[in-house]
Formats: structure tokens, sequence, C-alpha cells
């Protein structure tokens, strides 16, 4: 089975040993007066269950992470002693910056990892209003870390990747192919026809884990709970974003079958080994997501 780095652009996340939860923010000042130029900055990457709020962060489980978001350090106003996460001091996921001098200090992000759509680091102020709720990649967002004797000048921060907490309805559509065509990476124009969804197709949508890829154990979705108000395509309401594993299981006149979507807001990757589809779902709002089920026949 594909990684779920290879669905979207580097997913696949390494598990560590469950780190507290309740990671706010903090600095340990020094015992003995500290000089200009010896503060630092240490930065320990987190993400949570899937769709976790930033509310929640303190009872959500959570882990140490390999996404590793473009953060980067400067002083507010000047822009001086500015250092981007590649001129930390790496240690798997955790990122120090050392030698700083006294300064009110931005911590930002110039990008995030795809899957997700914000930082937080709980206890922080920020540029912003709300930096309770996160910041995005942007240069106008950020937490502020203040460095000096009153404040201290080694901080060791939490910084956690979300995802906003948000719901997709995933509809399916069916479609009867002529017998020998086979699967294609474009299946609009060998003469598949729109059919009613077979009463003997069953499709299973399972949650995976956002950090490993893995069944989260969590029971399947399927047709059984559709809406099915247009008989022609059912419809799955309210899923979270995911990832998820699509699979069905055909009648056993069917040759095969293949699942495509052309939804900007869906990525549907088939597996390795064939048994099935990775979904991968972009927090984009605007009605449902389709997904189009080409039955296969074998030759005449």
């Amino acid at each position: 089975m594909p990684s779920i780095t290879a669905l979207i652009l580097a997913l696949v996340l390494g598990l560590a040993s469950l780190i507290p939860a309740q990671g706010v923010a903090r600095a340990a000042a020094s015992t003995t007066p500290a000089e200009a130029g010896n503060g630092s900055i240490t930065v320990r990457i987190v993400t949570c269950d899937p769709a976790t709020p930033p509310s929640g962060i303190a009872r959500a489980h959570c882990t140490p992470t390999d996404r590793i978001p473009g953060l980067q350090v400067f002083e507010l106003g000047s822009g001086a002693n500015l250092h981007d996460i590649n001129e930390a001091d790496a240690r798997g996921n955790t990122f120090t910056w050392s030698g700083l001098p006294d300064g009110n200090y931005v911590l930002n992000a110039r990008d995030i990892p795809v899957g997700f759509d914000r930082f937080l680091v709980p206890g922080l102020n920020g540029l912003n209003p709300s930096p309770e709720n996160g910041f995005t990649a942007s240069p106008n967002e950020g937490y502020l870390i203040p460095m000096d004797s009153e404040h201290g000048r080694t901080w060791s921060l939490n910084v956690y990747l979300i995802r906003d907490n948000f719901a997709f309805d995933l509809g399916f559509r069916f479609w009867r192919c002529p017998a020998g065509v086979t699967a294609q990476p474009d299946m609009t124009r060998l003469g598949c026809k729109p059919i009613l969804p077979p009463d003997d197709f069953a499709i299973d949508v399972t949650p995976l884990d956002l950090n490993s890829g893995d069944p989260t154990g969590e029971p399947a979705v399927t047709l059984d709970g559709a809406d099915r108000a247009d008989p022609s395509r059912p419809v799955l309401r309210s899923l979270r974003p995911g990832p998820w594993r699509l699979s069905g299981t055909p009648s056993e006149d069917l040759f095969g079958f293949a699942m495509r979507s052309s939804d900007p807001r869906l990525l549907v990757v088939l597996e390795e080994d064939r048994s099935g589809y990775m979904l991968a779902v972009a927090p984009r709002p605007g009605g449902v997501a389709q997904i189009d089920v080409y039955l296969l026949t074998a030759p005449e």
C-alpha cells in the first residue's frame, strides 16, 4: 500500500513516543545572568488527532511528527537575526536556534505541510488577534517570544500542526463500460454509460490515521448509510477530512472497477497492490465532492 506521503506530497508521519498533550509555551530563566547572544528557542513539532480544534489540544492524543513546517524566527520590527528552520540544530522533530541576542522575536511559518492548515503554540501572544486559534503560513501572522532577563532566554515550545475542523459530503456516481475497456487515467471518453448504483456493489470508506496512515480502528463508512435522495448518486454526509481508504466489492460478473475524481478537492490514488484507493481531501467548501465508479467487464 503506498504511503500517505505518496498520496498528498509527503503525508506519512513517523510516530514516536507519546508526549504530554498540554504543551504550553514556557521560558526557563537561566540560573545565572545571561549575556545578550546566549538566548535560544527550541521547538518540537507535534500533531494531534485529526480535526482536533485548538481548544481541544490539551485533551487530544498528540505525538511528535516528522512533518516539518517552514518555521523561522526574527526580531520584531527590524527583521534582524532572521533564521529559518534549516539553520536550526535539528534532532529528530526538535529544532533549536541558539546564540540569539536579547529582543522581541517573532515565530512564524513560510509554509505548512500539506494536510494541515495552521500551527499553534499554546500560551504565547501573537502579532494578530486570536493566537489561541493558531496561525497560517503568512508574513503577517506569528507568535511573539520576548528574549530578555525578565521573560527568560531559554525557550522550549511545542508547535502543534492543526487542521481546520470541517466536514464534507462524498457522492458516488456509477458507470458501466463497454466490454474490454480497461482502467485508464481518463475514463470519460471510453463509452461508459451512467447507471443506477448496483445493489451488489459494496463500497467501504475506511478512516486512516493522519500520522501513520494505518486504519484508526473506527468502523468503515458504507453506502448502507448514504443519503439517497438522488437515486443515481448516493451521498455520504459529513465525513471528516481524512485521509481515507476507498475499497469496493463488485459482483462476480465484473472484470474489475476503477475509481476516479475530477473534483479539485479530492485526490484519489490507486494502492500499489491494487486492492483499494487512498483518498485525501482538501479543506475547500462547496457542495458534494464526487467520486466516479467505472464498472469494467471482461472482453467478449
